[in-house]
C-alpha cells in the first residue's frame, strides 16, 4: 500500500484547498484519449470566470434554479460513471490472470507441435539419405569411370601421338606434324598433375626432346634452302608447313627465325651500300629505296606462300631496311659533315620522306607497330603487379583475413545451398543490369586519334641534327631577299594610294610596301619545308632567324629611310621622338604613313607568324619561340611616323600662330569675319590632312590616333599663343574668342576635312576637342570681365576657370594689360581666397616659398 500510495504521488498532487491535480504528462495524455471542450475539464479551470460566463447580466440571476439543477443533475451522472468504472475494475484482475493462463497453455501446445514437426523433418531427411545413398554411389562411379576412360584415352593418344611425330619429323612432313603437334601438347596440358608418375615424366620430355630437336631441324632446313634459293635454285615446298610447325613451337623460335630471314634478305643491301662504298652517300639515295621496292616485289612473287600472312615478313624487312639505313646515313653525314650542301640534303629528305609516305601507304597496319604496343602494355602491366605486391599486406594479416569456414551442417544444407544460388544469380543480373544502364547513360564514344604509321620519320629523323646546313642557307637567302628588298625600295619608293600590288597577300588600295608582303611570303615557304622537315630544334633556330630579318627589316628599311627632320638629324627613332621642328613635303607625308601601314601589316602578320610557329612546334618546344621584342619594333615604328605627322602638322602651323601673336590686339575696334592667321591654319589643314587620311586608308584606327595625338598637341599650344596674344582689349578678345570658336570648328572637322564622305568623328576626339578648347574660351571671357571689382573678378577666375597656378593667373592679367600695382592687388587677393578654399594649398605655401628661396640661393652660389 505504500508503494501504491507513492506511485500514486508520482502522478498527481492535491493542493491545500483538496483539490485534485495531475502532472502534466497525465494531463496530456487524459486530453488525447477523452479530448473535450468542456471548461470543467480544462486544466486551469477558473471558477469565477466559468460562474460570470454563465451569468453575464444581472437579468440572468434569475435562472440560477435552472443552472443548479443542471448541474446537480451532471454531477449525478458523474457519480454513476464512476461508480461503474469502480465496479468494473473489480472484475479485471480475474480476467487478466485467465487470459495469461490461456496464454500459456496455447505456447505450450505449440511447443509441442513445433517439436513433432522437427522429429517428423529429421526423420524425413534420413529416410532420403536412406534412399539416394545408392544413387549417389552411382553418380561418383560414373564420374570416375568417365574420368579414367577420357585419361585412358588421352594417354592412348600421347603415347601413338610422341611415336607418330618422331616418325614424322624424321621424314620431314611438316603438314602433319603441325596438326599432330599441337594435339599432343593439348592432350599434354591434361597431365600436369600426373607429371610424378615416371612414365608420364619420360613422355613429357620426349616431348620437349622433340620439339627442340624439331625447331634445330626447320632452322637448318631454312638455311639449306636459302642457299640454294642464293645459288638460283627453287625453295623447297615443305617450308610452308614449317612455318605452320612453328606457331606451334616456342615464339622464341619463331622470333629467331623471322630475325634471321630479314638479316639474310638484307645482307645484299648492307654490302652495297656501306658506308665505305660511293652508293651509300646522299645523292644517291634514291638507289637505296629502289632496292627496297625490287626486294619486295620480288618477295611478293617468291615467298610470300611460304610465311603465314600474320607474320608480316614483308614489313619485317621494310622496318630493319629503315633502322639499318638510318644508322649508316647518321654515320655517314658525321663523317662527310663538310661535304653536306643544302641542295644535296633537301633532295636527301624529299626522297626519304616520299619513300616513308609510300610505305606507310604499303602497310597501313603495322603488325610491327602493335606487337611493340603490346610488349608496353605488358611490360607496364607487370610493374603494376609488382608494386602491388609489395604494397600487399604481411602474410598474417591475410590469414586473419581469411574468413572462418562454415560448420558441416551448414555446408551440407540444400535449402542453404539453394538459396546461396538464387542470391547469387541476383547479383548477376542486377550487374547486368547496371552495366547496361551504364552504357544507356555514357556518352556517345569518342573516336580515337589515328595514330601515324611507323614508317614516318622512321629514316628521315636521323637529318634533323644536320638540319643547320638548311638553316643556314636559308638565312643567306633572306639575307640576299632583303638586300634586294632594299634595292627596290630606293629603285621605286613607296607606292600609290591607289595600289599596284597583285600578289594577294596586300589589299588593293593599301600604301603597304610590297616588299613586306614579299619577305612574310618568303617565311610561309619556309615554314612550310621545315615543318615538314623537322618540328623540333630546327624550327625554333628558323623562329630565331625570322626574328633577326624581322628587325632587320624594321631597321634597315624603315626607320633608316624615315623623313629627315629641318633640324638635319637623321630619321633615327630616338631623334624622331624628340620636340624638333619637322617640315615635310606631300610625298614625305605619303612616305611616312606608307611606312606606319607597312609597320601595322608586319605587326599583325608577325603575330599569326607567331601563332603558327607554336601551333606546327612540338610542345617542349613551343615556350621557346617568341616575337615579343619584333612585335614591339613595330609598334615604336608606328609610334614614330604618327608623331612624325604630328610634329608635321605643328610646324605647319607655326607661321600662323606667330602671326597670331604680331597681332595688336589692344587696336582692334570693331569684330569681323576670322583672322588671317585662321584662315592660314584652315589651309595647311585641308592641304596636309587629306593626303595623310587617304594613305591612312587601310589603318584607320592609326589614322584615329594620330588625330587625337594631334589635338592634344594643338590645343595646349594655341591656349599658350592665348597667353602670349597681350594686351587684349575688349574688342580684342571677342575677335579672339571669335577665332578660337572657327579653329574650334576646324579641329572636329579635321578627321573628315575635303573628303568624298562625311563622317562623324569618333566621340573620344570630339570629347577631347570641345574639353580643351573650353578652357581656351573661358580664358578669353575672364579677359573681357571687368576687374573693378578686385574679389568678383577673383571669384570669377576661380569659378571659370578653376586653376589654383598663380603663373596663369598673372598671364590673364598681363592679357588685360593691367598696370603693375593692379596686377600685384589681384595677386595677393587670388592667393587670399585659393588658400582660404584650399587648405592643402595653404600648408604647401610656405614649402613653395622656401623652395624659391633656396633655387634663388643656389644661383648665386653658382654665379658667384
Amino acid at each position: 500500500m505504500a508503494a501504491a500510495e507513492e506511485s500514486d504521488d508520482d502522478i498527481f498532487d492535491a493542493d491545500d484547498s483538496g483539490t485534485l491535480v495531475y502532472s502534466k504528462e497525465v494531463e496530456e495524455a487524459i486530453a488525447e484519449v477523452f479530448p473535450s471542450s468542456d471548461p470543467l475539464d480544462s486544466v486551469d479551470f477558473n471558477a469565477v470566470e466559468y460562474i460570470n460566463a454563465l451569468f453575464p447580466t444581472e437579468q440572468s440571476v434569475s435562472n440560477i434554479d435552472e443552472v443548479m439543477k443542471r448541474m446537480r443533475l451532471k454531477i449525478r451522472r458523474l457519480d454513476d460513471d464512476i461508480r461503474g468504472v469502480v465496479r468494473g475494475q473489480t472484475s479485471i484482475g480475474h480476467d487478466g490472470r485467465q487470459s495469461l493462463e490461456e496464454a500459456q497453455k496455447a505456447i505450450q501446445e505449440l511447443f509441442v507441435r513445433i517439436h513433432d514437426i522437427k522429429e517428423k523433418a529429421e526423420l524425413s531427411e534420413t529416410r532420403v539419405k536412406e534412399i539416394t545413398r545408392d544413387i549417389k554411389q552411382l553418380d561418383h562411379a560414373k564420374r570416375n569411370l568417365t574420368s579414367s576412360i577420357t585419361t585412358l584415352n588421352h594417354l592412348h593418344f600421347l603415347v601413338g601421338g610422341v611415336h607418330d611425330l618422331s616418325n614424322l619429323i624424321r621424314r620431314r612432313q611438316y603438314s602433319e606434324v603441325a596438326n599432330l603437334l599441337q594435339g599432343v601438347v593439348n592432350v599434354l596440358e591434361h597431365f600436369e598433375k600426373y607429371h610424378a608418375i615416371s612414365q608420364i615424366r619420360d613422355l613429357a620430355n620426349d616431348v620437349a626432346r622433340m620439339r627442340d630437336e624439331l625447331g634445330t631441324q626447320i632452322m637448318g632446313d631454312f638455311k639449306e634452302a636459302m642457299e640454294a634459293y642464293i645459288k638460283g635454285g627453287k625453295l623447297a615446298p615443305h617450308l610452308a608447313d614449317a612455318c605452320c610447325v612453328v606457331q606451334v613451337l616456342d615464339p622464341k623460335l619463331r622470333k629467331d627465325l623471322q630475325k634471321w630471314f630479314v638479316n639474310l634478305h638484307l645482307s645484299d643491301y648492307k654490302r652495297q651500300f656501306n658506308e665505305r662504298e660511293e652508293a651509300a652517300w646522299l645523292d644517291k639515295i634514291d638507289r637505296r629505296y629502289a632496292w627496297l621496292k625490287r626486294t619486295l616485289i620480288n618477295f611478293e612473287e617468291d615467298f610470300a606462300k611460304i610465311f603465314p600472312p600474320e607474320w608480316a615478313m614483308q614489313e619485317r624487312v621494310a622496318v630493319e631496311f629503315c633502322h639499318w639505313t638510318r644508322g649508316e646515313l647518321s654515320k655517314i653525314m658525321a663523317s662527310k659533315s663538310s661535304n653536306l650542301e643544302v641542295k644535296l640534303l633537301l633532295f636527301a629528305i624529299q626522297k626519304t620522306t616520299g619513300f616513308e609516305k609510300l610505305l606507310a601507304t604499303r602497310f597501313p597496319t603495322s603488325v610491327v607497330q602493335q606487337e611493340q604496343e603490346e610488349a608496353e602494355e605488358e611490360e607496364e602491366r607487370r610493374r603494376k603487379e609488382e608494386a602491388s605486391q609489395r604494397e600487399a599486406p604481411a602474410p598474417a594479416d591475410k590469414e586473419a583475413a581469411v574468413p572462418p569456414p562454415a560448420s558441416s551442417t551448414q555446408a551440407n544444407d540444400p535449402i542453404r545451398e539453394r538459396y546461396e544460388r538464387y542470391l547469387r544469380q541476383q547479383e548477376e543480373e542486377q550487374q547486368r543490369d547496371g552495366g547496361e544502364d551504364d552504357k544507356d547513360h555514357e556518352a556517345a564514344p569518342v573516336q580515337p586519334k589515328k595514330k601515324d604509321s611507323i614508317f614516318l620519320g622512321l629514316v628521315s629523323r636521323c637529318f634533323e641534327p644536320h638540319l643547320n646546313v638548311y638553316i643556314d642557307s636559308q638565312d643567306r637567302n633572306l639575307a640576299e631577299l632583303l638586300e634586294r628588298l632594299l634595292e627596290d625600295f630606293k629603285a621605286t619608293g613607296c607606292p600609290t594610294v591607289s595600289g599596284d600590288d597583285t600578289s594577294g597577300a596586300v589589299a588593293a588600295g593599301s600604301t603597304v610596301l610590297p616588299s613586306c608582303s614579299d619577305l612574310f611570303i618568303f617565311y610561309k615557304k619556309c615554314l612550310v619545308q621545315c615543318a615538314q622537315l623537322s618540328t623540333g630544334e630546327p624550327l625554333v633556330h628558323l623562329s630565331k632567324v625570322f626574328q633577326k630579318y624581322l628587325r632587320e627589316y624594321g631597321t634597315r628599311l624603315l626607320l633608316a629611310n624615315m623623313p629627315k627632320t629641318s633640324a638635319g638629324g637623321g630619321g633615327g627613332l630616338t631623334s624622331l621622338l624628340k620636340d624638333t621642328e619637322v617640315k615635310l613635303t606631300l610625298d614625305e607625308v605619303a612616305q611616312t604613313c606608307c611606312f606606319l601601314s607597312t609597320a601595322e601589316y608586319c605587326l599583325d602578320t608577325t603575330q599569326s607568324l607567331e601563332e603558327k610557329l607554336k601551333e606546327k612546334a612540338e610542345v617542349e618546344f613551343q615556350s621557346r619561340i617568341n616575337l615579343g621584342e619584333e612585335q614591339d619594333l613595330f609598334h615604336n615604328i608606328i609610334a614614330t611616323c604618327i608623331q612624325l605627322l604630328v610634329q608635321c602638322v605643328e610646324s605647319a602651323f607655326e607661321p600662323a600662330l606667330l602671326a597670331m601673336v604680331k597681332v595688336h590686339w589692344q587696336n582692334i575696334e570693331a569684330v569681323g569675319d576670322q583672322s588671317a592667321y585662321i584662315t592660314a591654319i584652315q589651309g595647311h589643314v585641308k592641304q596636309i590632312i587629306p593626303v595623310i587620311r587617304e594613305n591612312l586608308v587601310s589603318s584607320r584606327k592609326y589614322f584615329n590616333n594620330f588625330c587625337l595625338k594631334l589635338a592634344n598637341s594643338l590645343i595646349p599650344r594655341f591656349i599658350n599663343t592665348i597667353y602670349k596674344c597681350k594686351p587684349v582689349g575688349t574688342v580684342g578678345a571677342e575677335q579672339l574668342l571669335l577665332d578660337t570658336h572657327s579653329f574650334k570648328t576646324t579641329l572636329l572637322n579635321l578627321p573628315s576635312v575635303g573628303a568624298s564622305v562625311q563622317r562623324k568623328p569618333p566621340p573620344s576626339y570630339t570629347k577631347i576637342v570641345t574639353k580643351g578648347m573650353a578652357k581656351a574660351e573661358l580664358i578669353l571671357k575672364v579677359v573681357m570681365a571687368p576687374h573693378d571689382i578686385v574679389e568678383e573678378f577673383v571669384k570669377s577666375y576661380i569659378k571659370l576657370l578653376d586653376d589654383p597656378e598663380v603663373a596663369n593667373f598673372q598671364k590673364v592679367l598681363e592679357m588685360k594689360g593691367l598696370k603693375r600695382g593692379e596686377v600685384h592687388t589681384l595677386v595677393d587677393v587670388f592667393k587670399h581666397q585659393r588658400l582660404s578654399s584650399d587648405p592643402a594649398a595653404a600648408a604647401a605655401a610656405p614649402e613653395e616659398s622656401g623652395s624659391r628661396i633656396r633655387k634663388l640661393e643656389r644661383l648665386i652660389k653658382k654665379n658667384f
